[in-house]
């Protein structure tokens, strides 16, 4: 399968800054810190790959060296099969890099004056740039506001305008980084629909996603990886990602009953089993009482027994399934950082 990104065993370093003292007595040593430490990763044409993890973990420092910003001291990264440090020129004929700092606009530019200018950074001819302009501010949906001014913009549409400038080139790859940072809940859940529905469903671009919001990888993520003081610690899709970590098996039961009926013989049902699962009751439901059964997983035992054991005690079983676990706990196993959304 052809790769959009690849990166081998990739290291990057940089120079640690000397206190005075260091200066005076050490003059010659050189001490580094390294931000990226033997990265290897492999993200597929067409899909939206996330990178999760805490600041300062070098998500970054991936999408500048990925992006020719930055060369690797070590190892080696191709986008779009050109090697980044052999052939910027052709990487960066292929990439679009969103940023979610409107202070690289200028304020008092309409929308088609800024990206004009950016175009012409660009080596574009003021000719194609008139078309070019027209086309990416209609593919972002601010068609009409071409002449409106930067500052007059809403969070949302200066996103829109960040997008719409790494579009001049025609990327087949756009590295995103925080895109939905600062934005209101709304705009930034019609980003998030317009980069999963419009750029990767519609246009079969690939988008690299350096995020901390959860929700938005939940949401539009195919593939993620967790990257921890410069290493990469685990990668693949979400279901993938779940079953690697040693957690328990969790399910969802929902009981028949009356909204005041007692759930008495859930106690026998717990002395039955006792260390081997954990039940507790959720609460009530349209469709009857939840329960959620945890099964140890050292313990040789499937919820098919539980839930014949429930019958056999009155229980009368309505919908039963595995409930999967959640995008933060995985990311604090990975990260060692803690979060409950």
């Amino acid at each position: 399968m052809p790769y959009a990104i690849e990166t081998f065993q990739l290291i990057k370093e940089f120079p640690q800054n000397k206190r005075f003292r260091d200066l005076l007595f050490s003059p010659f040593s050189k001490e580094k810190n390294t931000a990226l430490y033997n990265v290897s990763l492999k993200v597929k044409k067409g899909e939206i790959f996330c990178l999760l993890g805490p600041n300062g973990a070098g998500k970054t420092t991936l999408i500048k060296v990925l992006c020719t910003l930055a060369l690797p001291t070590h190892g080696r990264a191709l986008v779009n099969g050109h090697d980044v440090v052999k052939n910027p020129k052709e990487v960066r004929r292929a990439i679009g890099y969103v940023i979610s700092d409107e202070r690289s606009f200028y304020w008092r530019l309409n929308a088609y004056q800024n990206l004009k200018f950016f175009g012409l950074l660009n080596n574009m001819s003021a000719s194609e740039l008139k078309q070019k302009i027209k086309r990416t501010l209609g593919l972002v949906g601010l068609e009409k506001m071409g002449g409106v001014m930067f500052k007059d913009f809403s969070q949302g549409m200066k996103q829109k305008l960040a997008i719409a400038r790494a579009f001049l080139a025609e990327p087949q790859i756009l590295f995103m980084d925080e895109p939905t940072r600062a934005l209101d809940p709304t705009s930034a859940n019609l980003l998030r629909r317009f980069i999963y529905d419009d750029i990767v469903g519609r246009q079969g671009k690939t988008v690299f996603l350096a995020t901390h919001n959860l929700k938005e990888v939940e949401e539009i993520g195919h593939r993620m990886a967790f990257i921890h003081e410069g290493k990469i610690k685990a990668c693949g899709t979400l279901g993938e990602l779940s079953h690697i970590i040693e957690e328990p098996d969790r399910y969802v039961v929902c009981l028949k009953t009356d909204a005041a009926g007692p759930l008495f013989f859930l106690e026998k049902v717990q002395q039955h089993f006792k260390e081997d699962a954990e039940i507790k009751a959720l609460g009530q439901k349209a469709e009857g009482r939840e329960i959620e059964i945890t099964i140890n997983k050292k313990k040789e035992l499937g919820i098919s027994e539980i839930i014949a054991c429930i019958i056999n005690n009155g229980g009368k079983i309505e919908s039963c399934f595995k409930k999967e676990i959640p995008l933060y706990e995985i990311y604090s196993k990975y990260t060692g950082e803690y979060t409950s959304d």
